[in-house]
């Protein structure tokens, strides 16, 4: 399983250097779904604690702050999202 960790990571990374913060994001938020389609395991715990420590083992100058950033965007637009679709503001 190491592996998988290691190739997300570098996945994450070419989402976020070739096509944009946003797809890598996407990409870190699905690997949940993907580590069970792919290995048939279920996520520990420590499961997005260990993907990030993964990702920062390889990343380059602020890779890790765009990514962060980009997590951020993201959940922001899902909490926009659930906060139009419930009539209330959810913040």
């Amino acid at each position: 399983m190491d592996a998988w960790f290691r190739a997300r990571a570098v996945a994450i990374r070419e989402a976020l250097h070739k096509v944009s913060g946003e797809a890598a994001a996407k990409l870190y938020r699905s690997s949940a779904y993907d580590l069970r389609k792919t290995t048939g395991n279920e996520p520990t715990f420590d499961f997005r604690d260990r993907l990030l420590a993964e990702f920062a083992a390889i990343a380059e100058g602020d890779d890790v702050a765009r990514l962060d950033e980009a997590l951020a965007v993201e959940a922001e637009k899902d909490r926009a999202f659930w906060s139009k679709m419930s009539g209330r503001d959810m913040k």
